[in-house]
């Protein structure tokens, strides 16, 4: 997850990062993360102004003799924390907000990582181990997997973005198992 800190005092540079990855959805994420970052901090800051003049008022209270004038301090003083429950209840929305959008933004690509217009442009790295040979067409994870209900793709890509698949039925039990497996022979060491 990305830290609103790096977002908030680097924008620019996390704003060309993101760009490389040519998703819409995630430039739109965020500008929708850095305006409810800046709707959360001056709400912080509004309900930091009130909680002062709170305190400065229970301090005139305490200083007046007048009962009709201390009547009028104590009314504002609840008003003051009426203001700031609703002000908390606001930040703690707007904080759940910024978190949600914050992990739904990728990691920024290392300035390593070759660029590519889109498939065809993908820049191949390199190729190790000899690659076998079959005497028919082997087909890929997606093609094994879909028609036999073991991944959802529609649905990940909804979540998650392109490029990501949620293991279903017989294959979770399968990844379940061999996880479950490391981890027995890893205690066994």
């Amino acid at each position: 997850m990305l830290d609103i800190k790096q977002i908030r005092e680097n924008l620019k540079d996390v704003e060309e990062n993101l760009s490389r990855r040519k998703d819409p959805e995630v430039m739109k994420r965020l500008k929708e993360l850095v305006a409810a970052d800046s709707s959360m901090r001056n709400t912080i800051k509004k309900v930091e102004k009130l909680k002062h003049e709170k305190n400065v008022v229970t301090r005139e209270i305490a200083a007046t003799r007048d009962k009709s004038e201390k009547k009028k301090k104590i009314g504002r003083m609840r008003s003051i924390g009426s203001e700031i429950e609703e002000l908390d209840k606001k930040r703690e929305q707007l904080e759940k907000n910024v978190k949600t959008l914050l992990m739904g933004l990728p990691n920024l690509l290392h300035e390593s990582v070759p660029y590519g217009e889109g498939e065809e442009g993908n820049v191949k790295e390199r190729e190790w181990g000899k690659k076998p040979e079959f005497g028919f067409k082997p087909l890929d994870h997606i093609d094994l997997a879909v028609p036999r209900g073991m991944i959802d793709i529609e649905r990940a890509a909804k979540i998650s973005g392109a490029r990501f698949f949620f293991l279903k039925g017989e294959a979770a039990l399968l990844d379940f198992a061999l996880m479950h497996y490391a981890m027995d022979f890893m205690h066994q060491r």
